[in-house]
């Protein structure tokens, strides 16, 4: 989900939390928006990796899940699908969408 503003103020800050499985597929994302909430600063980053798993913890693999912290204000590029280089523990373009139907694979016909 993203968020615009139509204010003058420079945009809220946001930090991404992914939880990723053995084989690097992204099952979690949990974005962190504004300063105020003492969530975004840096000595906040232990508790951020707390919240995203407890609220995971309903997720049939939830222990043998890993997390990933992003880039402060990672904004992901329209249409794109991303998963977890696990070698590297850093985020990587999958496929993007079009390509993917129009190839056939995505079990859907391209318009």
């Amino acid at each position: 989900m993203e968020f615009e503003s139509t204010m003058q103020e420079a945009a809220p800050v946001v930090e991404t939390v992914l939880l990723y499985d053995q084989d690097g597929r992204i099952v979690y994302a949990h974005d962190f928006i504004g300063d105020g909430t003492g969530l975004t600063d840096a000595k906040a980053r232990a508790e951020r990796e707390r919240m995203v798993m407890e609220d995971a913890k309903q997720l049939p693999n939830a222990p043998q899940l890993k997390v990933l912290h992003l880039e402060r204000g990672f904004r992901p590029e329209p249409g794109t699908m991303y998963r977890v280089d696990v070698a590297k523990g850093k985020l990587v373009e999958h496929r993007r969408v079009a390509e993917w139907v129009a190839s056939g694979k995505a079990g859907v016909k391209a318009r």
